[in-house]
């Protein structure tokens, strides 16, 4: 989902033949249907080369919805990341361990279950919009 994931899909299908069907690109959603997405997703899988951010929108998104989330840990990732359990870490130079992480997870709704519903309170007591504004007049 998102800028340039048709690109990512044909590269991908390129790649990886066998997996046509399998791969959906949805490029320029506007928000609402980014949401019912997002919010229809059983495991997000978000690999950066550099780690996990707060900077990346799409990470935050997942996040704010509640959907659980495997994503990686490398030099660019924030601390909260490490210290909070809101999405499962795997090291950014180890693909085989994504694939493992994002398997338990497809693998055990309840811990999907709790996955969400810590990410969504992690999101609300740490990066919701009343909370950045609190932040900013507290200044």
């Amino acid at each position: 989902m998102g800028r340039n994931s048709d690109q990512f899909a044909a590269q991908l299908l390129e790649r990886h033949p066998r997996l046509s069907g399998r791969v959906h690109a949805r490029d320029g959603l506007d928000a609402q249907e980014l949401s019912a997405h997002l919010q229809a997703c059983d495991v997000l899988v978000q690999p950066y080369p550099d780690g996990a951010s707060s900077r990346r929108t799409s990470l935050m998104a997942a996040l704010a919805h509640g959907v659980p989330t495997v994503t990686t840990l490398g030099f660019l990732s924030d601390s909260i990341w490490t210290e909070c359990g809101c999405a499962i870490l795997v090291p950014a130079s180890d693909p085989r361990e994504m694939i493992q992480a994002t398997e338990q997870l497809l693998a055990h709704p309840e811990a999907r279950a709790r996955l969400s519903g810590h990410a969504q309170k992690v999101y609300g007591e740490h990066f919701a919009l009343e909370k950045t504004i609190q932040e900013l007049l507290r200044g």
